[in-house]
């Protein structure tokens, strides 16, 4: 059965293998380079066991049109350490799906954590993202007809939150 994480209040859960992935914990960070980072730190539960922890780096990017502003939060799952992690979990789990597949739900599941917050004034974007390349390092092929940009990154996941009038 594919996985499939639905948002369950600040979670989000796979009902037919019990995984769960936890709001992350969110901190800023800078890399070597001076460029500045978010962290996303993620944890993976089944029965109450931790099974997988994952730091995911992103960007955030205020976005405006017009008179109207957002948030647009990218999330990198390039990193091999990344990529093996849910390698890993997937063959923890004895998960039959495509490895593609199965990479594109938990990126889905990631985000999926942010789908009912309500505290947010501003429309807000989320993406997930990987490139070609590491995915090949990772033995994960790319399949036909998949978009690329030109530097090879592949939109894993997206979502959109509205803003919420308090």
């Amino acid at each position: 059965m594919p996985i499939e994480f639905n948002p369950q209040a600040r979670t989000a859960i796979d009902a037919f293998s019990g995984l769960v992935i936890s709001f992350p914990r969110i901190v800023a960070s800078d890399m070597p380079d001076g460029d500045e980072v978010t962290e996303y730190q993620y944890t993976f539960r089944r029965g109450g066991r931790i099974l997988a922890a994952m730091s995911v780096l992103g960007t955030e990017e205020r976005t405006e049109k017009g008179d109207h502003w957002g948030w647009k939060y990218t999330l990198d799952l390039s990193s091999t350490h990344a990529l093996e992690l849910i390698a890993r979990l997937k063959a923890d789990l004895g998960n039959t799906d495509d490895p593609m597949d199965f990479l594109r739900a938990v990126a889905k599941g990631l985000l999926a954590v942010f789908a009912n917050q309500t505290d947010n004034s501003r429309d807000v974007r989320y993406f997930v993202l990987t490139r070609a390349g590491a995915l090949r390092q990772v033995g994960i092929e790319v399949p036909e007809g998949i978009p690329l940009a030109a530097d090879g990154r592949i939109i894993l996941a997206e979502l959109s939150v509205p803003a919420h009038v308090f």
